[in-house]
């Protein structure tokens, strides 16, 4: 599990679970479940123009990615639920969710690599 990461670092789900692996992967496992259910939530909240449940779904979402440690990930949501609760730089929104879709998706194939299913 010391492999090298470029999207996620667990040092603080490590250091908050005391290394317990089976917590670790069962951590990993919610986090990786929540993803395709953020994205839909983020994808029809933005088709809909719905800015209020934009920046809700980017509020809950920052905490998992924040477990997993990905501190760039979580300023970009950080700017998401304040821009979208404010219903300000509308046309930046977008860019905003689809960087949260990419990052985790390179995030979850990281997570697959140091996890893999037995």
């Amino acid at each position: 599990m010391e492999n090298k990461t470029k999207y996620i670092d667990l040092s603080y789900l490590k250091e908050m679970t005391e290394g317990n692996i089976e917590l670790i992967k069962e951590l990993v496992d919610i986090f990786k479940s929540q993803i395709p259910e953020f994205i839909a939530q983020m994808d029809a909240s933005l088709n809909a123009g719905d800015w209020q449940a934009l920046g809700s779904v980017a509020h809950k979402a920052k905490a998992s990615v924040s477990l997993m440690g990905m501190s760039n990930l979580t300023d970009v949501l950080k700017t998401l639920e304040m821009n979208a609760k404010n219903a300000e730089k509308i046309n930046e929104l977008p860019l905003y969710v689809n960087k949260f879709k990419e990052t985790t998706m390179l995030a979850v194939k990281e997570l697959d690599e140091l996890f893999p299913i037995s």
